[in-house]
């Protein structure tokens, strides 16, 4: 586990899943005139963030960059 803890793309991949679940969270205030266009592009920016997030993960396992955190993830199974 403090292995684990201890990898910097585990706290890359945290982050950017964080980002993206305060982005799925935001609601824009009322007084806004395009509150709709503003809503989707904060859902596509939340797409692409998690997009991004699995496309980061599946590139470390290929180049095993994240073994640990991979083994931690099947240990529990």
């Amino acid at each position: 586990m403090v292995k684990l803890l201890k990898n910097w793309r585990f706290w890359v991949l945290m982050g950017i899943l964080f980002i993206a679940l305060i982005n799925a969270l935001i609601d824009p205030p009322e007084n806004f005139s395009e509150k709709t266009l503003i809503l989707i592009i904060v859902k596509i920016n939340t797409i692409v963030l998690i997009w991004l997030d699995i496309q980061l993960f599946r590139f470390w396992v290929r180049t095993r960059k994240i073994d640990d955190i991979v083994n931690y993830i099947q240990e529990d199974k």
